[in-house]
């Protein structure tokens, strides 16, 4: 994953889009689970 990591310690720091990926796939997976529509697939 994109982002800052120290040598010493194990906090890394993510801004911006760093996370994007991770986000995105952890929405999928909710989704699925919970058994929720896509984004972007909602009520109309």
């Amino acid at each position: 994953m994109a982002g800052y990591y120290p040598e010493e310690g194990d906090d890394g720091i993510h801004v911006g889009d760093d996370m994007a990926v991770t986000d995105a796939a952890l929405r999928q997976l909710k989704e699925e689970v919970e058994m929720i529509p896509s984004h972007g697939q909602g009520k109309q």
